[in-house]
């Protein structure tokens, strides 16, 4: 079984350039029968060396300027690569399929969130009519459509008849790079972002869906009640979010924290808190329980099916509910949490399975 993967948005600072690096990551890992995998890299992406390699997986470099060009590439260019490899299956893994120049192979494509639809209004125009008018008739041509979570699964239906070709995936952690073991490099790291334990936590790109004007309102009531803890935002500023609401006594704001960063903010952290109105999957929030971290989150469909009973949940939209919170969290010891994610490798076998039904189809 030949099929070919087109992990363009690697490079996103996202969920999903997080979610192509896993698969492949979990590919990696281990061996299957008969199966070879072509995997499409930009080529300003700094490649492993256990991905080279691996006997049955073959590495291409695209030449990708940015997101404009990848998604011309996508469209136009990718059919012909296509035709040449001759592939069973082509898996498009950030929501969008080929579909303005059509291949013959069989077509996977992973959906991570609906928030286009679910929540329109914090999605910049131009962005939301993209997703529209591609995820839409992706949706229709694909064979089988993985989501991140059951609840994005089921809001599929919203959008149509879809369900006997969707199948749910739960995300992952490496669990070499994600875990609560202290690091050598961890107080090097702290100071270089200029932070000391003990510290609140919140990670992701700053935007509209991640609720951080009303946490932060949460925050200033909470040290009005004489919170001392200082709550760290660490993620890339996005879209339609003033960058001033962070300018406030006790947050520190960080730029985009590459991963190798990543596991010491979480483990170094009281407490990591996850305010968002809506989430595909929430990939930030496992991590930081992978390194021990307790985590609160809203109380929304995804993070309950995730998370489970892992989390302390707070009504998404209540103030005072996270400002008590806060303050709870900010006057009990840290207690840390004793829970074994999932692996990549996990994610990846059951991938592999999709693509062997899409095979026989």
């Amino acid at each position: 079984m030949h099929v070919l993967l087109n992990a363009l948005a690697i490079t996103n600072r996202s969920g999903t350039g997080r979610y192509v690096w896993g698969l492949i990551h979990g590919f990696t890992k281990q061996q299957f029968h008969d199966f070879e995998l072509s995997v499409l890299i930009p080529h300003d992406f700094v490649i492993p060396q256990t991905w080279w390699s691996h006997p049955s997986i073959r590495l291409y470099s695209i030449p990708i300027r940015s997101a404009g060009h990848r998604i011309f590439w996508e469209q136009f260019a990718l059919s012909w690569l296509v035709k040449r490899l001759r592939p069973e299956i082509l898996h498009s893994p950030a929501f969008v399929a080929p579909i303005l120049k059509k291949t013959n192979a069989r077509q996977i494509i992973t959906v991570h969130d609906l928030a286009f639809h679910q929540f329109p209004q914090t999605i910049p125009r131009g962005r939301r009519l993209y997703y529209q008018w591609f995820i839409d008739r992706s949706l229709r041509m694909a064979d089988r459509i993985l989501t991140d979570s059951q609840t994005v699964a089921n809001e599929l239906d919203e959008l149509g008849d879809y369900s006997q070709k969707t199948i749910p995936i739960h995300l992952a952690v490496d669990r070499d790079h994600f875990n609560p073991r202290p690091d050598y490099q961890d107080e090097e790291i702290l100071k270089r972002y200029k932070i000391k334990p003990p510290y609140f936590l919140v990670v992701g790109t700053k935007e509209p869906r991640k609720n951080l004007p009303r946490l932060l309102n949460a925050y200033r009531l909470a040290r009005d009640q004489g919170l001392q803890m200082p709550l760290v935002v660490a993620g890339r500023i996005g879209w339609m979010q003033d960058d001033r609401i962070f300018a406030q006594t006790g947050v520190y704001c960080t730029d985009y924290a590459p991963d190798a960063h990543l596991p010491t903010l979480y483990r170094n952290a009281h407490a990591f808190f996850a305010p968002s109105l809506y989430e595909g999957f929430d990939l930030p929030a496992i991590e930081a329980l992978a390194c021990g971290t307790p985590v609160v989150a809203s109380s929304i469909p995804t993070h309950r099916e995730v998370l489970r009973d892992h989390a302390i949940y707070v009504d998404v939209d209540d103030v005072d509910a996270w400002a008590m919170a806060m303050v709870e969290r900010g006057n009990t010891a840290k207690k840390e949490v004793h829970w074994i994610p999932r692996d990549w490798k996990e994610v990846s076998s059951e991938v592999f399975r999709v693509y062997e039904k899409c095979r026989m189809k």
